[in-house]
């Protein structure tokens, strides 16, 4: 597109500073909307096997239409591909198995009965963004469920009507943020058995907690017999209904070394806003603690054995028992910054951990060029009649 806007608007005989301004300002609109985007490699259910064995580093391959088999890749370094699953509907959901370097954005994700939407194992630099993921009407089946991997990002997603929203186990080095957990039966997000994770801007709503269980926005464990769960940051998440906000429980005498809660906001109606047994060498700062009206118990922030070497303060506690009229406080957000910033997460993807900027809009005067720009274009061509070559679009 560059070069045949430069030959147009050399044609219109602008002058070189106004013809670089019209240029910036086309170019700045048509990267907004994907006009610049390279061609992508469509794979629906019928050339699936076709489309991976010709697909290599670099190549953005587009889903479409509606895949009902479980989508089921393994023992593969893809090298920095990206599969664009915006006009996809996997049934069965996604399983990768020793599969690197996989960026997955978009699409629409069901868990199939008790099962996983997406099952992640034994695999590095995966990233999922942008997905809308569903329970089957159970609440039993999990959303993205990923295991003994490393650098993997779970991001700006909606995990709606599932028993469990999103599970870490024996992972490191990977992130999770803005995800919404909406509607769940038992736990928005396990971290088990994990380690350097960022949990930041998570929203958990509308729980309805199954039968026989309790649940949690977000819930830290260790292991027994293993290594404590170390450098896990809670940042600015929210929780709000009867579920147990930000817990890390188990083991009971010691759950957790170096673990961060900071700037979460925690509404709930049960015991805990946010609690951790046993933490050592942690923070707890700038918290915002909210006792429901409807609650049957003040659930303040409990730090269990805890010792000199955790670091408490500027937390907020708002007992709103009863009180059915009282507003919500406001959310107070945290600007701590994890000492693992931009180091976990696939290394194909945003590795940000704060709120997402809404995405820019052009100024007027930008508008202005941009609309002359085309307007003299237009005339030009109805003038002399020129067909413009196929690789100036």
């Amino acid at each position: 597109m560059k070069f045949g806007a430069v030959a147009f608007l050399r044609v219109c005989r602008l002058s070189r500073g106004l013809r670089l301004r019209v240029l910036a300002a086309m170019l700045a609109l048509a990267q907004g909307s994907g006009v610049l985007a390279a061609q992508a490699i469509v794979m629906t259910r019928d050339n699936m096997a076709a489309v991976l064995a010709a697909v290599k580093p670099g190549d953005t391959v587009r889903l479409e239409g509606e895949f009902r088999d479980r989508f089921f890749i393994r023992d593969r370094d893809f090298g920095g591909v990206t599969f664009d699953a915006s006009r996809a509907v996997l049934r069965n959901g996604m399983r990768l198995q020793r599969v690197h370097n996989l960026h997955v954005v978009g699409g629409t994700f069901y868990s199939p009965g008790i099962g996983d939407a997406i099952r992640v194992e034994h695999s590095s630099h995966i990233s999922y963004a942008g997905l809308t993921i569903f329970g089957d009407g159970n609440r039993l089946g999990a959303g993205a469920r990923v295991l003994d991997s490393s650098f993997v990002t779970l991001r700006d997603s909606l995990y709606e009507g599932l028993r469990n929203g999103a599970i870490f186990g024996r992972t490191t080095d990977s992130i999770s943020v803005r995800n919404h957990f909406a509607n769940g039966g038992e736990d928005g997000m396990k971290i088990a058995d994990s380690h350097r994770i960022i949990l930041s801007h998570n929203i958990c709503t509308g729980f309805a907690p199954l039968p026989g269980y309790h649940a949690d926005c977000l819930q830290l464990w260790s292991m027994p017999d293993r290594p404590l769960q170390t450098d896990i940051y809670l940042l600015n998440n929210y929780a709000h209904g009867p579920q147990q906000s930000f817990v890390s429980f188990t083991p009971v005498a010691l759950s957790g070394m170096r673990l961060t809660f900071a700037g979460n906001y925690a509404a709930t109606t049960t015991g805990h806003t946010i609690t951790c047994n046993g933490c050592t060498d942690s923070v707890f700062l700038d918290n915002t603690l909210v006792i429901l009206p409807a609650a049957r118990w003040g659930a303040v922030l409990k730090v269990n054995q805890a010792n000199s070497s955790n670091r408490v303060a500027n937390n907020s506690y708002f007992d709103l028992r009863g009180r059915f009229d009282a507003p919500l406080p406001d959310h107070v957000f945290s600007d701590l910054v994890p000492s693992i910033a931009g180091q976990v997460g696939s290394r194909w993807d945003d590795r940000s951990f704060g709120l997402r900027a809404t995405a820019s809009v052009p100024e007027p005067d930008s508008w202005a060029l941009l609309l002359a720009g085309f307007g003299l274009v237009g005339g030009v061509l109805r003038r002399r009649r020129v067909v413009a070559p196929a690789g100036a679009a």
